[in-house]
This record gives structure tokens, sequence and C-alpha cells, in this order.
């Protein structure tokens, strides 16, 4: 039998309430006990410890039989875990996003389980994505196709890791091929994604630089002073 530790007391889950009431409620400033208010937080840790109670009745044989129930029947039950940490371990899974409804939840799956996903790790080449955008009801795996709407496709735009001083990094197709794998699965089925590359643009900026009129100009730098000599404040 593995070891559990005692649930919280009565007294415990008493003093962990009231020690939030001030920050919840601070104008609830009457914590005697014949405040209604105070009667009903220990009425709640009273049905609290019976409940924590009632589940710590379950025999070790169901618990460990639930977590094959939730985990699958390939999951091997790791030899020697304490119990609890298994099912630490399994409400940890349970609670990982794993489904891509918004376009949130892409970015966060290419941030989180992507780098530790088999087809991540199957890559012989690095498959860290420095930044993903998603753009929803676009398509644009088809040239002349981006500006259009395209009802239930999602094009996910990645920019890969690379050596500092790259100018324009770009996913190779294998890491394209690998993370558009990784999503498969997780899509609505309703849903047609498309892992592309980010297009860059040239962009150019120019600026106009005024000097206050107790500045030195000498010390602006001499394209400064070629091109704009000192002027007004405007």
């Amino acid at each position: 039998m593995t070891t559990r530790p005692p649930p919280p007391s009565y007294d415990a889950l008493l003093a962990e309430a009231m020690t939030q009431v001030p920050g919840l409620c601070p104008e609830w400033t009457d914590h005697n006990p014949s405040d209604p208010g105070i009667a009903l937080v220990e009425l709640l840790a009273h049905l609290t410890e019976m409940l924590l109670y009632q589940a710590r009745q379950v025999p070790e044989d169901n618990l460990r039989a639930l977590l094959q129930l939730a985990r699958g029947a390939a999951w091997p039950f790791p030899p020697g875990q304490p119990l609890e940490s298994s099912i630490d371990e399994t409400l940890r899974a349970v609670r990982e996003t794993y489904r891509a409804v918004t376009a949130a939840d892409y970015v966060a799956l290419i941030a989180g389980p992507w780098p530790r996903s088999p087809e991540a790790r199957a890559l012989k080449e690095s498959q860290a994505i420095r930044r993903a955008h998603v753009l929803v009801e676009r398509d644009l795996s088809r040239v002349g196709a981006e500006l259009g709407p395209a009802p239930g496709h999602v094009s996910v735009i990645v920019v890969p890791d690379a050596a500092p001083g790259a100018r324009r990094p770009a996913p190779s197709p294998a890491l394209i091929a690998a993370l558009a794998a990784f999503l498969e699965p997780r899509r609505l089925l309703s849903v047609h994604n498309h892992v592309v590359a980010a297009s860059y643009l040239k962009v150019g900026v120019s600026a106009r630089v005024y000097l206050r009129d107790d500045a030195e100009a000498e010390r602006t730098g001499p394209a400064f002073r070629l091109s704009f000599g000192t002027c007004s404040t405007r």
C-alpha cells in the first residue's frame, strides 16, 4: 500500500479560507463566529473535510484502474512510482491543451507541446520556432488566394529559430511537414490547416530631425549636420 499524506483538516481548511477573505472582500471586517458569512465558511469547510475523507476511501486498485482508463490501455503504469505522483501526472496531462480551437491555441501548442512531440524529435534539424502567427479563414498555401476569405481554413505562419544575423530565416520543407503532421490530429474536423513560411517585405524608413535651439549641432553626427543643419523646434 502507498502511504498517502493526510487530507487537510477542518481547522486547516477554515484557516486557509479566512486568509483569503481580506483580499477577496476587504469590506468584510466582521470575522466573529456570530457573523452569518463566517458561519457559512465554517459550514463549507466542514463539508469539504467530509468530501475529502470520503474520496480517500476509494481503494487503490480502483484508482489504478481509473488512471489506466484515463491514460489509455497502452499506457504502462510506472513501476515504483507513488500513486499520488501518478495521479498528479495524469491530471496535468488531462489539463494540457490538446485541441486547437482558437488562434491562441495554435500558438500555445507550438510554444508548449510541439518541441516535445515525436514529430519534432524525429527532425534532424532544429525544430525550434521563434515566432508563430495564425490567420483564421485564410488559405496562404495557394498563390493568389491569400487575400480572399477562406472559411474553414487556418494558416499558421512560422519563423524558425536561426543563427544570429540571419536576415530572412525560413523553415525547411521537413520542418513544415513535421509541424503540419503535429497539428493535423489537433484540428477541428471542419478545419483545414496550412503551415507556411513567413513572407518578408522590405520596408524603408525615413525621418526628419529637428534640433532644439540650444542643441549642440556638432554632437549630432556628420549625417545629421549635412542633411538638416540646425532648425528651430517645431
